[in-house]
């Protein structure tokens, strides 16, 4: 397996699943039958890549207008717990928590009634 794979507890889908064909051992070794013959697609989460250079964090990160005002109270909120702050902690919190829950409220949509194309109810 790759290296950004540790262990058969990140995989996903695997086709065939294991068996005849092929098994797991150790964790992290797939053993194939010798006489096995077609494709075997293992799909699994990998292990993310470390940041090693600057120029890497130099990427873009786009975020709406709203996370950025909530984002901004949430970071201050942090930074005053670690620098012992816990006034300007706590006025961070309330107005993060309001922002948070004014923005929940916003996002919540209406009733829409769902068109049956494929006349799925005319089946049954």
């Amino acid at each position: 397996m790759p290296d950004n794979f540790d262990r058969v507890t990140q995989v996903l889908t695997e086709e065939p699943r294991a068996g005849i064909s092929h098994k797991w051992e150790n964790d992290k070794d797939l053993m194939v039958n010798y006489e096995y013959e077609g494709e075997l697609k293992i799909t699994y989460h990998p292990n993310p890549t470390k940041i090693t250079t600057v120029a890497q964090l130099a990427q873009p990160l786009e975020i709406s207008e709203t996370s950025a005002a909530i984002g901004a109270y949430y970071l201050a909120m942090h930074f005053a717990i670690s620098d012992a702050l816990p006034e300007l902690a706590g006025l961070c919190k309330t107005e993060y928590e309001r922002l948070k829950n004014e923005a929940r409220v916003k996002r919540q949509l209406g009733k829409t009634r769902v068109q049956d194309v494929y006349n799925i109810a005319g089946i049954r």
